[in-house]
């Protein structure tokens, strides 16, 4: 997958977790996002490995937000999985223009632009551009997410919504203290969870909680050409921390 290639390390708020390639701090599992790729029918299967994302990161504590940052990227390997270097990669966001995507840490295969001219507008759609082996692929990739409403556990808790659900949204909830442990909720398909916060919070403490909402674009979100193994999609991600 794309983000242990690029090693993203995005650094979450007080819960200190990091995505990607990296190791929590805390106990708490992220909850591994599952991928469809694409089709054999319409994409090669010795083309290159593409990826592309479009995602949101939003920290809070007792359900208020505190920080946010975005970000886009896009990732080239080989067939075999070796690294490809990408000669050039852009993202059309909604409304028009172009953003040039710049090498990321470093490493000649990963893209990226952590908003630079552009927002993350959940609902809307955006085009990405790689090229990479002397050829130039393209695939859309729709913002979920947006409105996220996560209660104070403090107060008792009570539904967590959001809008724009994606097609693989999780939730994980753990604690901050022994035995550590993690309540996920994998897939949630209505947007959001109708269950009270307290019912997953039932003795006092710390929690530390990652909504992720995921839209995973559908097989062939390449052009012909790409791996069958390419991806692309979107991610609105919350990482909340409370008291009970």
């Amino acid at each position: 997958m794309f983000l242990d290639r690029c090693s993203r390390t995005i650094l979450v708020l007080s819960a200190s977790i990091f995505l990607g390639a990296c190791t929590p701090v805390n106990p708490l599992t992220v909850t591994s996002k599952t991928t469809t790729g694409g089709s054999s029918g319409c994409s090669s299967s010795n083309g290159p490995i593409l990826d592309a994302d479009i995602f949101r990161l939003t920290n809070m504590t007792g359900g208020v937000p505190s920080s946010s940052s975005i970000q886009c990227m896009v990732s080239a390997a080989t067939a075999g999985g070796t690294p490809l270097a990408i000669g050039s990669a852009s993202m059309n966001p909604p409304g028009g223009g172009t953003i040039i995507m710049t090498e990321y840490a470093s490493n000649p295969a990963c893209f990226a632009d952590s908003g630079t001219g552009w927002t993350y507008q959940p609902g809307q759609s955006y085009t990405f551009h790689i090229t990479a082996g002397g050829a130039t692929y393209s695939a859309t990739v729709t913002a979920p997410g947006g409105s996220a409403t996560i209660p104070s556990f403090g107060s008792g808790g009570g539904p967590i919504t959001w809008s724009n659900p994606g097609n693989s949204d999780s939730l994980t909830i753990g604690e901050g203290f022994s035995p550590y442990t993690n309540t996920t909720l994998q897939p949630i398909a209505s947007g959001g969870i109708g269950t009270s916060a307290a019912t997953y919070f039932p003795s006092a403490g710390t929690y530390y909680m990652h909504l992720s909402i995921l839209k995973l674009s559908p097989a062939c979100a390449f052009a012909s050409g790409a791996n069958a193994a390419s991806e692309a999609y979107g991610e609105d991600a919350y990482d909340d921390d409370d008291t009970k």
